[in-house]
């Protein structure tokens, strides 16, 4: 059986950056950041408008990403939420789909922080729609045995993740171990996924959204996603 948790939510990572690296980045254009940090022609977007990272003129040292900025391999750098009040959970079994409401399942607190010692360090954050969770079961289970681990930020309710408490072994595929799987969402503006990540994490995210509109084609993109340097010290 698979299960897929559907609505709008917002991704977010923190990347650690050398001294040298902070101090090439945090002037330079927001479009050619963007083109470093998501890499669009590369990932077979076959757009002029968007420059393949390889083609940029960045210095060696001043390289920080492995792959992109949604991969970051230290777990606790990467978050990805999902609105409570807007997702539904669609549930797979033998090609038969039948769709359920968070509503109808057991919530537990989320009780994690996020915890950011880093000095210098650059953060990515994404405001999109579609699949926030995909995961694949070896057999068929209950879902009264699911649980969302839920956190209520600012008033708003966000689901962090799910899965069956005591059946987690029965689990053979998850969306987030597929680093390639990000085409699931499409774009979207929404400052409350900005303003709630930036809270919960302590991190300045915020920007100005829909305020930079590019004139050429396609690259309205770029006020559904934003990307910062930052220097605690």
């Amino acid at each position: 059986m698979e299960l897929f948790l559907s609505g709008p939510g917002g991704c977010m990572s923190t990347w650690d950056i050398s001294k040298f690296a902070y101090d090439w980045w945090k002037d330079q254009s927001r479009k050619f950041i963007f083109d470093y940090s998501w890499n669009f022609d590369a990932q077979g977007f076959n757009n002029e408008t968007f420059i393949s990272r390889h083609l940029l003129p960045v210095p060696e040292k001043a390289k920080f990403l492995s792959a992109d900025w949604m991969t970051n391999p230290v777990q606790q750098r990467n978050l990805n939420i999902c609105d409570y009040n807007n997702s539904v959970l669609f549930l797979e079994i033998d090609n038969r789909v039948t769709m359920h409401y968070p509503e109808e399942l057991t919530s537990i607190e989320y009780d994690c922080e996020y915890q950011n010692d880093l000095k210098m360090f650059y953060s990515g954050v994404s405001c999109e729609i579609g699949n926030w969770q995909h995961k694949k079961y070896e057999k068929f289970i209950s879902l009264d045995e699911l649980n969302l681990y839920v956190k209520k930020i600012n008033g708003r309710k966000w689901i962090f993740d799910f899965y069956f408490e005591e059946n987690r072994k029965w689990e053979v595929y998850n969306l987030h171990n597929n680093v390639f799987e990000w085409y699931y969402r499409q774009h979207v503006r929404n400052k409350n996924v900005v303003k709630d990540l930036s809270t919960f994490t302590n991190i300045d995210l915020s920007y100005n959204m829909n305020s930079e509109i590019m004139h050429q084609e396609n690259l309205d993109v770029l006020d559904t996603s934003h990307f910062k340097f930052h220097n605690y010290d």
